[in-house]
């Protein structure tokens, strides 16, 4: 009867451990692909040469992130811009309130052109 009750018990652990595992895992996955994201945000700042609202708006749609600029968003070329992107995940298994995941970066406005 004991081993029985030891084999639920330890299915127990082995279930919480996977769900800790899975949440890991897609948060892990969600800052590598945000990481991703800000290497080509980053391309197309310094291309367009400022951050506008039009830009804002056009990253937002064409990557799913909210894109945040911190600093030097009206700037000249030479100028370094600092900006954050994020995305909202909701945990299975880590917490009970929505995680927000965000990637800080830089861009050197007209370092590609």
């Amino acid at each position: 009867m004991s081993s029985k009750l030891g084999t639920l018990l330890s299915l127990i652990f082995i279930a919480f451990f996977v769900l800790l595992s899975a949440d890991l895992m897609t948060i892990q996955y969600l800052y590598s692909d945000l990481d991703a994201k800000s290497t080509s945000i980053a391309y197309i700042i310094a291309k367009n040469g400022r951050v506008t609202d039009n830009l804002i708006e056009t990253i937002e749609d064409r990557y799913g992130v909210e894109f945040s600029c911190l600093s030097h968003c009206n700037s000249s070329p030479g100028d370094i811009v600092d900006f954050s992107i994020s995305k909202s995940y909701q945990p299975v298994f880590v917490s009970k309130n929505a995680m927000t995941i965000t990637v800080k970066r830089q861009a050197i406005i007209g370092y590609y052109g």
